[in-house]
């Protein structure tokens, strides 16, 4: 229903972080990916939205064509927020001292595995990939992150990808101090020769001003979302957006999810 409600002639919905295991949990509640019952399940979802849909993926292959059987048009690669490929980016966490530790050719090596393994089942123009160059997430940083972000960037252009999916540093509680003043697509846009999407902390404003100044392709919008289900067409009309509550976030029932209108309030509780 929350997919259904937010689906726009036009737009591009990317769904949560997906789980491929058992095993492999980032939190509780995660949508899974990796049985005949969730694929089916997923089909109902897919259905209902008709637009553009991607799965974000925190683990890999047998997932991206799961997702496809399930009716998506692709797979965003999930390389950010402290999941498990960011984790051997960043020299911070990863400490390893074989060939996927060390240098950051060495550190991105596993990166660049779970991608092409993924591109053996779908064509490139089906793959996106998410990176928060100056996240941080659960104390995962990196020494020295325009770097490691330079060299996975440059190396990148070489997959003609869908887009690369920047997180910018002000959506974590903690900025980066290594983060420049001017944020990740913008420290990017001339590494990166692909589309670029741009995501966290944006406005009607101040997406419009990315893209129109080049520094982005398109923005990525998440919260404003959550409280807005017609939030295209407020945009689109620069009209008013609902206020998101925090205290609703992560919750399991409708309050705060799916119990917004698409008028200038929200519908009773």
């Amino acid at each position: 229903e929350y997919y259904k409600q937010r689906a726009t002639p036009g737009d591009l919905i990317i769904a949560e972080a997906t789980n491929i295991t058992p095993t492999g949990r980032g939190y509780w509640g995660s949508p899974d990916i990796f049985a005949p019952q969730q694929i089916e399940a997923w089909r109902h979802v897919t259905k209902a939205v008709h637009g553009k849909m991607v799965l974000q993926l925190s683990d890999y292959r047998t997932a991206a064509e799961n997702a496809l059987k399930a009716g998506f048009d692709g797979v965003e690669l999930h390389a950010a927020n402290g999941y498990l490929l960011e984790q051997f980016l960043h020299d911070g966490i990863n400490d390893r001292a074989d060939q996927y530790g060390g240098s950051v050719e060495n550190r991105a090596r596993f990166l660049f595995e779970a991608l092409e393994a993924i591109l053996e089942s779908l064509d490139s123009s089906k793959v996106g990939i998410r990176l928060s160059p100056f996240g941080g997430s659960f104390g995962d940083k990196d020494s020295d992150p325009v770097a490691t972000y330079t060299y996975v960037l440059n190396r990148l252009n070489n997959y003609d990808l869908a887009y690369a999916h920047l997180i910018e540093p002000r959506g974590y509680h903690v900025r980066d101090p290594l983060a420049p003043e001017k944020g990740s697509a913008r420290q990017f846009r001339e590494t990166y020769k692909g589309v670029l999407l741009a995501a966290s902390g944006f406005d009607r404003q101040s997406a419009v001003q990315i893209v129109e100044e080049g520094a982005a392709d398109a923005v990525a919008i998440g919260r404003h979302f959550i409280s807005n289900p017609d939030l295209v067409r407020r945009f689109q009309l620069n009209k008013p957006v609902n206020d998101y509550d925090t205290d609703t976030f992560y919750l399991g029932d409708a309050r705060g999810y799916t119990d917004y209108n698409t008028r200038s309030c929200r519908t009773s509780r």
